[in-house]
């Protein structure tokens, strides 16, 4: 299992600690992990630190622009209103 399935499953679990653990562990060894900023994005989301959240989607974004999932859940942030939009890790 890769660093960022078990980041996954570990956040699907509600073991939130230990999935942003191990996606800013994934980030010290490649900033440009597109799917542990948007990890830590939902994490910090699911935590009410929207500020967070949106840098960490936007640097999603920035780093893989074709993936529509990052900019779904980073519009529903903008909007406040997160319901509905299911998590999607590709």
């Amino acid at each position: 299992m890769s660093d960022l399935a078990e980041a996954i499953t570990a956040y699907r679990n509600g073991a939130l600690a230990a999935s942003l653990r191990i996606a800013r562990a994934i980030l010290s060894k490649d900033s440009k992990n597109a799917g542990a900023h948007y990890l830590i994005g939902i994490i910090s989301a699911d935590s009410g630190k929207l500020s967070d959240a949106t840098i960490s989607l936007q640097r999603a974004i920035q780093i893989s622009p074709s993936n529509s999932n990052f900019y779904r859940r980073k519009y529903f942030l903008g909007k406040g209103c997160l319901e509905g939009t299911q998590t999607r890790f590709n």
